[in-house]
């Protein structure tokens, strides 16, 4: 029948906002058919549920409209008193927090975005003017490099791409960065990444088949050099430091080559600590804010690197991962809610760099469930190897890295072996079963629950209810909905359903299932309760129609 009173929940703060703004302070909202029991009737009590504040209402809603994916429009022709001031209480609070957050400068008030954006657009024009600047220095320009005449240049040398479009750029601070930098470990694109924060300083990393191999800051920042690195953790002193400098300004090599001559380090050790000191540049230019990035595509290096590119996707997951053990339960909980009832797929293309990932045992374990079918997530679960809250930020991780996707709709692999499974499981219990097992219900049942059961299995069976099945499950299903016409046929019979129950049950059972039924039926009488009474007597009727105290029983419960 139709529904005449509903409820409509927001699933966070910024749907319920967003709604407000645009519609629902005008009188008018949306609800999905899928939240609806039955179909809705054209006018409605209607309960918001609201982020923070809970439950209010109701409101006078009328139906509107309805659009073919299944959202109706209602209209409220007035808001009451008591909920509007229930809305007045939330959208006080996001205000306190607002200018909490503005006082903290985390969020930038709409009044000064437009004199923000000239300020971008300018810093635009810099960074485009410093890009020049640096394609004017060839390693020629000695004083440019900061070497001695006829000595070989100290720091990476920037190739020249100011007259070149980046293939990708973004604003520092955000998570386009991050997004681009998988992007191009999926593509193992070589390149020259820039990014000029607003103090200033400029961050070039050099990046060769998907990952950097080297970095150059500029000014130069002490914190990042290989000899500081090495101080720091202990492995030189401060005297051997220095004399590693000043063999660089004798020589004008850099400073493994001249730790290697020292016989400080190995050449395999030199190797590693580049890689560290990459990983280190790395994470400083991904803790950059407030200003732009821009990567340029190349087609090869100007110089030649001993240290492997570094695995990105590997740092970034981590960085990830470490980032969803610190979020709090409702916070990740909100993270997962509107993919919980979809189907989980490792995304297109990224195969190659899963492989190159750094993943541990469980992690991989767990991605190979993943990839073993087309899961839900609120199935993933339950499936996982890990524990629930370790799946909930692996999970988290992987989608914010756009490892994974999520879908509506499962495979067709996975929608057979869901169906088929059934299916079979039904036609193999054929040969054996009773037809209270045919039909899925107890032997103690009445007339009614014989049709109704009857009519839930051919309903699940009926083969217009599945698409594409293969000829060997439809031909299951006709012999399953054969079963339960017979099963039905002898069951509907009151003298051949009590012949039934005696051939798979004992005659005593029955005589003592009717007996507890029948005390249980007075219980339910002296509690007053008529609908228990009259289904615990009915069933010991059904049972031992001949024994005259549950006919009486009977009567005296239809009489409540």
């Amino acid at each position: 029948m139709p529904v005449r009173q509903a409820t409509r929940r927001y699933a966070g703060l910024g749907e319920f906002l967003r709604e407000w703004d645009t519609t629902l302070k005008r009188g008018a909202l949306s609800i999905r058919r899928a939240d609806l029991d039955d179909e809705p009737a054209p006018e409605l009590k209607l309960d918001l549920v609201l982020p923070l504040v809970g439950r209010v209402g109701p409101l006078q809603a009328q139906v509107v409209a309805r659009a073919p994916d299944g959202t109706i429009g209602l209209r409220c022709p007035s808001i009451p008193p008591e909920v509007q001031a229930r809305i007045d209480q939330l959208l006080s609070a996001v205000d306190e927090v607002r200018d909490y957050l503005v006082a903290r400068g985390d969020v930038v008030p709409a009044g000064i975005v437009e004199a923000r954006s000239a300020e971008e657009a300018q810093q635009r024009e810099d960074l485009a003017d410093q890009i020049a600047r640096l394609r004017s220095q060839r390693p020629g320009d000695q004083a440019a490099w900061g070497s001695d005449a006829g000595t070989r240049q100290r720091g990476l040398v920037i190739p020249a791409v100011a007259d070149d479009e980046p293939l990708v750029d973004g604003q520092l601070g955000d998570r386009s960065l991050r997004d681009a930098l998988v992007e191009i470990a999926v593509r193992r694109i070589t390149g020259l990444l820039v990014a000029v924060p607003r103090t200033g300083a400029r961050f070039f990393g050099l990046w060769s088949h998907g990952g950097p191999v080297g970095f150059r800051v500029e000014p130069m920042d002490p914190e990042l050099v290989l000899g500081t690195l090495l101080l720091r953790a202990g492995k030189i002193t401060r005297e051997q430091l220095a004399e590693s400098l000043r063999l660089m300004e004798r020589q004008g090599i850099r400073q493994g080559e001249a730790l290697i001559q020292m016989g400080l380090l190995t050449f395999p050790q030199v190797v590693l600590l580049l890689q560290r000191q990459v990983e280190v540049c790395l994470q400083r230019t991904m803790r950059l804010k407030d200003g732009y990035w821009a990567f340029f595509g190349l087609e090869d290096l100007p110089e030649r690197f001993v240290n492997p590119p570094l695995r990105v996707p590997s740092i970034l997951l981590r960085a990830l991962v470490q980032h969803g053990r610190d979020l709090s339960v409702e916070e990740m909980a909100a993270a997962h809610r509107a993919n919980l009832d979809r189907y989980v797929f490792v995304a297109n293309d990224v195969e190659r760099v899963l492989s190159e990932v750094q993943f541990t045992p469980q992690e991989r374990k767990f991605l190979e469930i993943v990839r073993s079918n087309a899961w839900r997530l609120r199935e993933l679960f339950t499936r996982s190897n890990l524990s629930r809250s370790e799946t909930a930020v692996l999970a988290y991780a992987l989608n914010e890295m756009g490892f994974v996707a999520y879908r509506d709709e499962e495979t067709q692999k996975r929608y057979l072996a869901r169906v088929g499974s059934r299916i079979r499981q039904k036609a193999r219990q054929l040969g054996e079963a009773t037809h209270f097992d045919i039909l899925e219900i107890h032997w103690i049942c009445l007339p009614e629950e014989v049709e109704e059961g009857a009519e839930r299995v051919r309903r699940e069976f009926d083969p217009a209810a599945y698409t594409n099945l293969p000829p060997e499950l439809t031909s299951l299903l006709d012999g399953i909905r054969e079963a339960v016409d017979a099963s039905l046929a002898c069951l509907r019979d009151e003298r051949r359903r009590r012949a039934c129950r005696e051939e798979v049950v004992e005659r005593s059972k029955i005589e003592s299932s009717a007996e507890i039924l029948g005390r249980k039926g007075e219980m339910a009488l002296l509690k007053g309760d008529r609908r228990e009474a009259v289904g615990c007597f009915s069933k010991a009727v059904e049972l031992c129609p001949h024994v005259a105290g549950y006919q009486e029983g009977l009567s005296r419960a239809r009489s409540l």
